[in-house]
């Protein structure tokens, strides 16, 4: 992320690759870790998703764009509408990630 590069770094070139969304969540599907939670969390997600940790890839889209996000956004910032892969965009490429988040609408 962006906002972790040491202030004497930051002049210099940033480079970074991207992977095909899809790819992504299939292999997040496969690698399951999605399926591994603290069991605080347990009881929230199995109210919403009684299938895990056997959900279908399907699912686990649906699953990962609301818990996945919901991870990704500090607490004082607004829950919106849009998926964990734009999320991670925001936080791994602007700079100043929780002022892009707050006035999204």
């Amino acid at each position: 992320m962006y906002e972790q590069i040491p202030e004497a770094h930051r002049s210099k070139r940033i480079f970074s690759n991207t992977r095909n969304p899809f790819e992504r969540f299939v292999s997040a599907y496969k690698f399951r870790m999605w399926a591994r939670r603290h069991p605080s969390e347990m009881d929230r997600i199995l109210a919403d998703y009684p299938e895990v940790p056997s959900l279908s890839f399907e699912q686990y889209v649906k699953f990962a764009n609301v818990y996945e996000s919901g991870n990704r956004s500090a607490g004082d910032l607004p829950k919106l509408d849009i998926g964990v892969l734009t999320y991670t965009f925001i936080q791994f490429f602007f700079k100043d990630p929780k002022s892009v988040i707050a006035n999204l609408r």
